[in-house]
């Protein structure tokens, strides 16, 4: 199990392709199961990554293209899920979330200078991938720590 940055590149490039951006309930569930199908396989492994899901798309849930919330909303959501999946890594690790909050502000200037949706996928998997990759997990037995993969 690793994370995989093209499973996030893939899932965002889909998303932003042409007429296939869904209604706002279902975005919530789309970005939940792209960021979920990347996140849940991290290394060392969790056994919370259904709880982390759940409390993703709970705060996804109130994303309103009209109201321009979905960059917060998942600065929000990417916290509590890496939250969500420290505590399933014991009890071989003691896992440690990011603890810099994310920031995506890039993404939306991006696509407002008219980036094509596969360059703001890009950019948004790589900042995501980034910052998970800046949770740490401490092997219980060794006491060597090791950054999330």
């Amino acid at each position: 199990m690793a994370l995989i940055p093209a499973t996030l590149i893939a899932g965002f490039t889909r998303l932003g392709t042409p007429g296939s951006m869904p209604g706002p309930g279902q975005l919530a569930i789309e970005y939940t199961n792209i960021i979920d199908s990347y996140a849940s396989l991290v290394t060392p492994p969790t056994t919370t990554s259904a709880v982390a899901r759940t409390a993703l798309l709970g705060i996804l849930q109130g994303v309103s293209p009209d109201a321009g919330n979905l960059e917060p909303l998942l600065a929000s959501g990417l916290s509590a899920y890496a939250g969500a999946l420290a505590p399933g890594m014991l009890p071989s690790f003691t896992g440690t979330p990011p603890v810099v909050p994310i920031i995506l502000s890039s993404v939306a200037p991006a696509g407002q200078a008219g980036a094509p949706s596969a360059a703001q996928a890009s950019l948004l998997s790589g900042l995501i991938d980034s910052w998970f990759r800046t949770g740490i997990a401490v092997n219980n037995s060794s006491g060597a720590s090791i950054t999330w993969v």
